[in-house]
C-alpha cells in the first residue's frame, strides 16, 4: 500500500480514542459536581457548561462506508437478544401447578403403590413376619413425617405436604393391618391408634396450614369405625366420635376457611348415620337415633355457610320423621321446636322443608291414620308458625325483590291444605268444605295484614280466591255453585279494584268465566215448568248481574267490555230459553217449529231495540253497537233463512213484527240524531 494513503482502520481507531477522551472529561465534571453537592458549606458556583460533543463524521473518501452495490439492500444488524425471556404468567402458573403440585401428588401415589407391591411381594415370599410388617409400616410412616417436617422447614412446603400425606396414609394402613389382617391387637387398641393418627394428621394440617392433609385425616377418621366394625352395635360410642369429628370440621371451617373439610364431615356423617339406621335402628334406640342428628344440627349452626346450616336443618327434620314414624305426638313434639329454631335463625325455607317433609314421611307410614286430631292440630301449628313468622318479619323492600319469600309462602299454604285435605277425605267429607272456607278466610285476613307489602298481599289474595273457588263446589251442589261463583267473581273484582296490579282483575275474570261456563253447560239445560219464575232464569239473571257489576270494576277496558257483553249474552239466552220453553209447553205440536223460529227472531230484535234505547239513554256507544248488531243479525236471519222455512201466517207475523221493531229503532236514531252526532263527534 502507498505510504501517502491514509489507513482507514487507523483513522477509525483515532476517532474512537477521541470519543473516549470526551467521555472521560464528562465523568470528571460529574464527579466534581457530586463533590460540591455533598459539601455542607455554601452553595458552590455553577459548573461550566458542558462542551458540545463533537460529532464524528467520516471523510467522504477514507471513512465513509461503501454503499451496497446496485440492486442489493443492506442486511439489518441483528439486535442483541437475551438468552432467556420470562414466560407468560399463565404458562408459568400452569408449569408450577403441574410440576410442583400434581407431579408431587402423583409421585406420592405412585410411591405408595410401589411400596405396597414390594411389601406384598415380601409377604408372599415370607421374608418378614406379621409383627415386623406392622412395625415396618409404623416406622415408615413416622420416617415420612420426620422427612416432611424437615422439608417444610427448608421451605419446600408443597413437596412436604405430599410426604406428610404419605406418612399419614402409611400409619393408617399399619394400624388397620394390626387388627384387620393379622389380629395382633384387639379392636379397641387399633381404634385408639387410628384415632391417634387422625389427631396427628389434624395437628399437622393446622401446623402446615394444609387443607388437603385435614381432608385426608377426616377421611381416615370417618373410615375408622367402618373398617374396624365387628357387627356389634354401639351407638353411644359411634355417635359421640362422629360428633367430635364434625365439631373439628366446623371449627377448621370457621378458623381456616376450609370448606371441603366441613362438607366432607356433613356428607360422611349423614352416610354413616343412614347406614346405621338401616341396619340397627329399632324403637328402643330412639334416644341415640335422635341425639346424633340434633347435636350435629347444633354444631352445623355455627358454620359460616348458610347452605350447610339449611341442609343440616332439613337433615335433622328428616331424621326425626323416620325415627318417630308413626307416632304423631312425639313427631310434632320434636318438629315444632325444630321449626321454631329454623325460623329464629332466619331459615324460613329450611324450616318449611324440615317440617313438611318429615310429616309426609309420617303420613306414608303404616298406621298413619291414627291420631287424627293430633295430626290436624300439629300441621296447623306448623303452618301457623311459618305463615305467621313470614307476615311478622317481612319488610316491604324484601318482599319486592326476593321471590323465594313468595315461593315459600305459597308452598307452605299448599302443603297445609293438601295435608289437611288428605286427613279429612273421605271419612270426614262434611268438614272439607268448611275447612276450605276457613283457609280462604285465613288468606283474606293475611292479605289485609300484608297490605304494606304488595307482592305478598297480592299472593294472599290469589290464594284466598283459589281456596274460595275450590270450597264452593265442595260445600254446595247444583245451581248454588254457579250463584256462589258469580258472587265470588264480584267480590274478587271489588278487591282487585283496590290494587294497582292487573293480576287480581284477571283472576276475577277467570272466576266469572268459570261461573258462566257452568251456567251454560249445566244450569241452562235444566227443565222448568213455569215462565220466568223458576230456578234456571234466576241463576242466569244472577250470572248476568255478576257480569255487569264486575264490568264496572275490572281493568283493562277490554276485559270490562268482555264481561259486559257476556252479561247481555247470558240474559238474552235466558229470555230466549224461557220463551222457547213456553212455546214448547203450550203450542200445538205442528206449530212448535215455526213459532219457535218467529219467537227467536222477535226476541232477538226486541233485545236489540232495547239495547239501542239503553245506549241512547246512557250515551253508551257499546250498547248502541250491540243493539244494531242484534238487529242486523235478525234481518239477515229473516231474509236468508226464515222466509224459506215459515208458512204464510208465521212469515207475515215475522215480517210485521220485525218491521215494527226496525221502525222503532230508526225513530230513536231520528229523534236523537243531533245528540247522537254530538256524542259521536
Amino acid at each position: 500500500m502507498p505510504s501517502d494513503e491514509t489507513n482507514p482502520i487507523q483513522e477509525r481507531l483515532d476517532a474512537i480514542s477521541k470519543a473516549l477522551a470526551r467521555l472521560s472529561s464528562r465523568l470528571d465534571q460529574l464527579e466534581a459536581r457530586l463533590n460540591l453537592i455533598e459539601r455542607p458549606a455554601a452553595t458552590p458556583p455553577p459548573p461550566p457548561p458542558w462542551p458540545a460533543p463533537e460529532p464524528w463524521t467520516p471523510q467522504a473518501t477514507e471513512e465513509a462506508i461503501e454503499p451496497p452495490p446496485a440492486g442489493e439492500t443492506a442486511e439489518p444488524q441483528p439486535a442483541f437478544l437475551p438468552d432467556t425471556q420470562p414466560a407468560p404468567p399463565a404458562m408459568a402458573s400452569m408449569e408450577n401447578s403441574l410440576g410442583l403440585a400434581w407431579l408431587n401428588r402423583i409421585g406420592v401415589i405412585t410411591l405408595v403403590l410401589g411400596v405396597a407391591f414390594l411389601f406384598k411381594y415380601a409377604i408372599d415370599n415370607e421374608w418378614i413376619g406379621p409383627w415386623m410388617r406392622v412395625a415396618m409400616g409404623v416406622m415408615a410412616g413416622l420416617a415420612a413425617l420426620i422427612v416432611a417436617e424437615r422439608l417444610h422447614k427448608a421451605g419446600q412446603r408443597i413437596f412436604s405436604m405430599g410426604i406428610t400425606a404419605l406418612g399419614v396414609s402409611i400409619l393408617y394402613v399399619a394400624c388397620y393391618a394390626a387388627y384387620g389382617f393379622y389380629q395382633l391387637t384387639p379392636v379397641a387398641l387399633s381404634f385408639l391408634a387410628m384415632v391417634l393418627v387422625t389427631a396427628v394428621g389434624a395437628w399437622l394440617a393446622l401446623r402446615y396450614d394444609a387443607a388437603p392433609i385435614a381432608v385426608l385425616s377426616l377421611i381416615g377418621g370417618f373410615l375408622t369405625p367402618l373398617v374396624l366394625s365387628t357387627g356389634r352395635d354401639a351407638p353411644w360410642i359411634l355417635f359421640p366420635y362422629l360428633l367430635l369429628l364434625t365439631a373439628a370440621a366446623v371449627w377448621v371451617r370457621r378458623a381456616r376457611g376450609w370448606a371441603a373439610a366441613e362438607w366432607l364431615a356433613f356428607f360422611a356423617g349423614a352416610a354413616i348415620y343412614a347406614a346405621w339406621f338401616e341396619n340397627h335402628f329399632e324403637a328402643a334406640k330412639r334416644a341415640p337415633a335422635v341425639f346424633f342428628p340434633l347435636c350435629a344440627y347444633v354444631l352445623f349452626c355455627f358454620s359460616p355457610s348458610r347452605a350447610v346450616r339449611q341442609l343440616a336443618h332439613v337433615g335433622a327434620g328428616l331424621s326425626i320423621g323416620f325415627v318417630f314414624r308413626p307416632d304423631p305426638a312425639l313427631l310434632f313434639a320434636a318438629l315444632l321446636p325444630l321449626a321454631a329454631a329454623g325460623l329464629f335463625r332466619n331459615m324460613t325455607a329450611a324450616a318449611a322443608l324440615g317440617f313438611w317433609l318429615p310429616y309426609w314421611i309420617h303420613a306414608g307410614a303404616p298406621g298413619a291414620g291414627e291420631g287424627f286430631w293430633t295430626c290436624l292440630s300439629g300441621i296447623a301449628a306448623g303452618f301457623a308458625f311459618i305463615h305467621g313468622w313470614q307476615l311478622w318479619e317481612l319488610q316491604p323492600e324484601e318482599g319486592a325483590r326476593n321471590w323465594t319469600v313468595s315461593l315459600v309462602y305459597a308452598a307452605n299454604a299448599v302443603a297445609w291444605y293438601a295435608s289437611s285435605y288428605a286427613l279429612l277425605e273421605p271419612e270426614r267429607h262434611a268438614w272439607t268444605g268448611a275447612f276450605t272456607f276457613l283457609a280462604a278466610a285465613v288468606f283474606a285476613g293475611s292479605a289485609w295484614a300484608a297490605r304494606r307489602v304488595e307482592p305478598l298481599a297480592l299472593l294472599s289474595g290469589v290464594l284466598s280466591a283459589a281456596f274460595l273457588t275450590l270450597a264452593i263446589p265442595i260445600q254446595f251442589g247444583a245451581w248454588r255453585i254457579s250463584v256462589a261463583w258469580s258472587l265470588e267473581a264480584v267480590l274478587v273484582a271489588f278487591l282487585a279494584s283496590r290494587f294497582r296490579a292487573r293480576l287480581p282483575h284477571w283472576i276475577a275474570a277467570g272466576v266469572l268465566l268459570l261461573g258462566i261456563g257452568r251456567v251454560a253447560a249445566i244450569d241452562a239445560a235444566a227443565a222448568v215448568e213455569t215462565l220466568f219464575v223458576n230456578t234456571r232464569f234466576f241463576v242466569m239473571l244472577w250470572a248476568a248481574l255478576g257480569c255487569w257489576i264486575s264490568a264496572l270494576l275490572l281493568l283493562p277496558r277490554a276485559l270490562a267490555a268482555a264481561a259486559y257483553i257476556a252479561g247481555h249474552a247470558t240474559l238474552l239466552a235466558a229470555v230466549q230459553l224461557e220463551i222457547l220453553g213456553q212455546i214448547q209447553r203450550t203450542a200445538a205440536a205442528e206449530d212448535v217449529g215455526s213459532a219457535s223460529i218467529v219467537a227467536f227472531s222477535l226476541v232477538l230484535a226486541g233485545y236489540g231495540l232495547a239495547l239501542v234505547a239503553l245506549g241512547v239513554a246512557r250515551r253508551a256507544r257499546l250498547d248502541r253497537v250491540l243493539g244494531l248488531v242484534a238487529l242486523c243479525s235478525v234481518i239477515v236471519k229473516l231474509y236468508l233463512i226464515d222466509v224459506w222455512q215459515l208458512g204464510r201466517l208465521f212469515r207475515s207475523a215475522a215480517f210485521v213484527g220485525l218491521g215494527l221493531l226496525l221502525v222503532a229503532a230508526s225513530y230513536l236514531y231520528s229523534r236523537h240524531r243531533e245528540r247522537l252526532a254530538k256524542w259521536i263527534g
